[in-house]
Protein backbone atom coordinates (compact mmCIF):
# COMPACT_ATOMS: atom_id res chain seq x y z
CA UNK A 1 0.00 0.00 0.00
CA UNK A 2 2.53 2.31 0.64
CA UNK A 3 4.59 1.64 -2.43
CA UNK A 4 1.56 3.04 -4.12
CA UNK A 5 1.23 6.29 -2.05
CA UNK A 6 4.89 6.75 -3.06
CA UNK A 7 4.76 5.94 -6.62
CA UNK A 8 1.68 8.00 -7.06
CA UNK A 9 2.80 11.05 -4.59
CA UNK A 10 6.10 10.94 -7.08
CA UNK A 11 4.54 10.87 -10.22
CA UNK A 12 2.31 13.96 -9.41
CA UNK A 13 5.76 16.00 -7.94
CA UNK A 14 7.42 14.92 -11.66
CA UNK A 15 5.08 16.76 -14.22
CA UNK A 16 7.44 14.78 -16.98
CA UNK A 17 5.56 11.83 -16.02
CA UNK A 18 2.06 13.36 -16.61
CA UNK A 19 -0.36 11.73 -19.21
CA UNK A 20 0.70 12.94 -22.66
CA UNK A 21 4.48 14.45 -21.95
CA UNK A 22 5.99 13.72 -25.55
CA UNK A 23 3.38 12.02 -27.27
CA UNK A 24 1.37 15.43 -28.31
CA UNK A 25 4.29 16.89 -29.66
CA UNK A 26 4.97 13.72 -31.84
CA UNK A 27 0.97 13.84 -32.49
CA UNK A 28 1.09 17.23 -34.18
CA UNK A 29 4.11 16.24 -36.21
CA UNK A 30 1.98 13.46 -37.83
CA UNK A 31 -1.06 16.15 -38.30
CA UNK A 32 1.43 18.20 -40.17
CA UNK A 33 2.42 14.92 -42.33
CA UNK A 34 -1.69 13.98 -42.51
CA UNK A 35 -2.58 18.10 -43.76
CA UNK A 36 0.56 17.52 -46.16
CA UNK A 37 -1.08 14.22 -47.71
CA UNK A 38 -4.71 16.03 -48.13
CA UNK A 39 -2.95 18.86 -49.43
CA UNK A 40 -1.89 16.28 -52.41
CA UNK A 41 -5.37 15.94 -53.48
CA UNK A 42 -4.85 12.37 -54.56
CA UNK A 43 -6.32 9.20 -53.59
CA UNK A 44 -3.14 7.99 -52.05
CA UNK A 45 -3.22 11.27 -50.72
CA UNK A 46 -6.53 11.17 -48.82
CA UNK A 47 -6.09 7.27 -47.78
CA UNK A 48 -2.56 8.24 -46.38
CA UNK A 49 -4.74 11.36 -44.28
CA UNK A 50 -7.49 8.77 -43.41
CA UNK A 51 -4.91 6.60 -41.63
CA UNK A 52 -2.51 9.12 -40.31
CA UNK A 53 -5.61 11.25 -38.56
CA UNK A 54 -7.28 8.17 -37.25
CA UNK A 55 -4.23 7.03 -35.49
CA UNK A 56 -3.65 10.14 -33.83
CA UNK A 57 -7.17 10.16 -33.09
CA UNK A 58 -6.38 7.02 -30.97
CA UNK A 59 -3.54 8.55 -29.61
CA UNK A 60 -5.42 11.23 -28.16
CA UNK A 61 -8.11 8.99 -26.60
CA UNK A 62 -5.20 7.10 -25.03
CA UNK A 63 -3.49 10.16 -23.44
CA UNK A 64 -7.36 11.41 -22.36
CA UNK A 65 -7.82 7.84 -20.37
CA UNK A 66 -4.23 8.45 -18.61
CA UNK A 67 -5.26 11.55 -17.68
CA UNK A 68 -8.76 10.56 -16.23
CA UNK A 69 -7.47 7.69 -14.53
CA UNK A 70 -4.42 9.48 -13.21
CA UNK A 71 -6.89 12.25 -12.03
CA UNK A 72 -9.16 9.29 -10.33
CA UNK A 73 -6.36 8.39 -8.26
CA UNK A 74 -5.44 12.04 -7.42
CA UNK A 75 -9.06 12.46 -5.96
CA UNK A 76 -9.24 8.97 -4.58
CA UNK A 77 -6.34 8.60 -2.72
CA UNK A 78 -5.40 7.61 -0.10
CA UNK A 79 -7.43 5.06 -1.32
CA UNK A 80 -5.94 2.71 -3.99
CA UNK A 81 -6.93 2.58 -7.26
CA UNK A 82 -4.89 0.31 -9.34
CA UNK A 83 -5.06 0.55 -13.17
CA UNK A 84 -3.27 -1.06 -15.47
CA UNK A 85 -1.68 0.54 -18.45
CA UNK A 86 -3.35 0.60 -22.02
CA UNK A 87 -2.28 -2.60 -24.08
CA UNK A 88 -0.53 -1.32 -27.20
CA UNK A 89 -2.44 -3.84 -29.31
CA UNK A 90 -6.17 -2.42 -28.43
CA UNK A 91 -7.89 -1.80 -31.00
CA UNK A 92 -9.52 1.42 -31.50
CA UNK A 93 -13.46 0.82 -30.42
CA UNK A 94 -11.66 -1.10 -27.47
CA UNK A 95 -9.92 2.18 -26.56
CA UNK A 96 -12.86 4.08 -27.45
CA UNK A 97 -14.99 2.04 -24.92
CA UNK A 98 -12.28 2.60 -21.98
CA UNK A 99 -12.43 5.90 -22.38
CA UNK A 100 -16.70 6.11 -22.18
CA UNK A 101 -15.80 4.08 -18.64
CA UNK A 102 -13.86 6.61 -17.45
CA UNK A 103 -14.37 9.60 -15.03
CA UNK A 104 -16.52 12.94 -16.45
CA UNK A 105 -14.18 15.54 -17.46
CA UNK A 106 -14.94 18.43 -19.85
CA UNK A 107 -16.33 17.70 -23.37
CA UNK A 108 -15.91 13.78 -23.42
CA UNK A 109 -19.44 13.48 -24.87
CA UNK A 110 -18.48 15.44 -27.92
CA UNK A 111 -14.89 13.80 -28.30
CA UNK A 112 -16.32 10.12 -28.25
CA UNK A 113 -19.34 10.92 -30.60
CA UNK A 114 -16.63 12.58 -32.86
CA UNK A 115 -14.01 9.77 -32.80
CA UNK A 116 -17.02 7.39 -33.54
CA UNK A 117 -18.12 9.12 -36.35
CA UNK A 118 -14.70 9.43 -37.80
CA UNK A 119 -14.15 6.25 -37.46
CA UNK A 120 -17.48 4.70 -39.05
CA UNK A 121 -16.19 6.74 -41.89
CA UNK A 122 -12.60 4.69 -41.73
CA UNK A 123 -14.51 1.24 -41.55
CA UNK A 124 -16.44 2.78 -44.62
CA UNK A 125 -13.62 3.70 -46.63
CA UNK A 126 -11.31 0.72 -45.63
CA UNK A 127 -13.87 -2.29 -46.50
CA UNK A 128 -15.68 -0.64 -49.27
CA UNK A 129 -12.45 0.39 -51.11
CA UNK A 130 -12.59 -2.77 -53.41
CA UNK A 131 -16.17 -2.20 -54.73
CA UNK A 132 -16.22 -0.71 -58.20
CA UNK A 133 -16.45 3.03 -57.88
CA UNK A 134 -15.34 3.28 -54.11
CA UNK A 135 -12.49 5.94 -55.37
CA UNK A 136 -15.10 8.43 -56.61
CA UNK A 137 -16.13 8.77 -52.92
CA UNK A 138 -13.00 8.88 -51.10
CA UNK A 139 -12.40 12.42 -51.05
CA UNK A 140 -15.41 13.47 -49.94
CA UNK A 141 -15.21 11.00 -46.58
CA UNK A 142 -12.03 11.69 -45.98
CA UNK A 143 -13.16 15.77 -46.19
CA UNK A 144 -15.45 15.13 -44.03
CA UNK A 145 -13.07 12.68 -41.82
CA UNK A 146 -11.10 15.46 -41.49
CA UNK A 147 -13.32 18.23 -40.23
CA UNK A 148 -14.24 15.80 -37.38
CA UNK A 149 -10.77 15.07 -36.96
CA UNK A 150 -9.89 18.96 -37.03
CA UNK A 151 -12.66 19.88 -34.45
CA UNK A 152 -11.76 16.24 -32.57
CA UNK A 153 -8.32 17.23 -31.79
CA UNK A 154 -9.17 20.79 -30.43
CA UNK A 155 -11.69 19.28 -27.98
CA UNK A 156 -9.10 16.50 -26.82
CA UNK A 157 -6.01 18.81 -26.40
CA UNK A 158 -8.78 21.46 -24.85
CA UNK A 159 -9.84 18.40 -22.28
CA UNK A 160 -6.38 17.37 -21.98
CA UNK A 161 -5.18 20.78 -20.36
CA UNK A 162 -8.20 21.16 -18.30
CA UNK A 163 -6.86 18.11 -16.71
CA UNK A 164 -3.38 19.00 -16.47
CA UNK A 165 -4.30 22.42 -14.56
CA UNK A 166 -6.17 20.13 -12.45
CA UNK A 167 -2.91 17.92 -11.98
CA UNK A 168 -1.04 21.53 -10.82
CA UNK A 169 -3.67 21.97 -8.66
CA UNK A 170 -3.31 19.43 -6.20
CA UNK A 171 0.90 19.34 -6.84
CA UNK A 172 0.84 22.93 -5.51
CA UNK A 173 -1.67 21.93 -2.61
CA UNK A 174 -0.02 22.01 0.26
CA UNK A 175 -2.60 19.94 2.33
CA UNK A 176 -2.16 16.64 -0.32
CA UNK A 177 -1.21 14.45 0.12
CA UNK A 178 -3.27 14.47 3.25
CA UNK A 179 -0.87 13.88 6.04
CA UNK A 180 -3.03 11.44 8.11
CA UNK A 181 -4.57 9.71 5.86
CA UNK A 182 -5.77 6.39 7.09
CA UNK A 183 -5.77 3.38 4.84
CA UNK A 184 -7.72 0.28 5.53
CA UNK A 185 -6.24 -2.58 4.17
CA UNK A 186 -7.82 -6.03 3.11
CA UNK A 187 -6.80 -7.25 6.71
CA UNK A 188 -8.74 -5.23 8.22
CA UNK A 189 -5.88 -3.65 9.53
CA UNK A 190 -4.97 0.45 8.94
CA UNK A 191 -1.81 1.99 7.11
CA UNK A 192 -1.00 5.46 8.41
Amino acid sequence: MKHYAEELVARLRSPNEWPGVGTLEHLDKLSKLAGEAMNRATTDGYLAAMLIIHQITEEFIKVLIDDAHFYTQLRLYPLPLELTRIKKNRMFGQCLSDLKSTVWFQKKKYIVDKAERLNAIRISIVHGLTRPGALTVVERDVNEAWKLYAELSFLALEAHMVLRSEFEDISRDPDWPPKHAKILRDDGSYDG
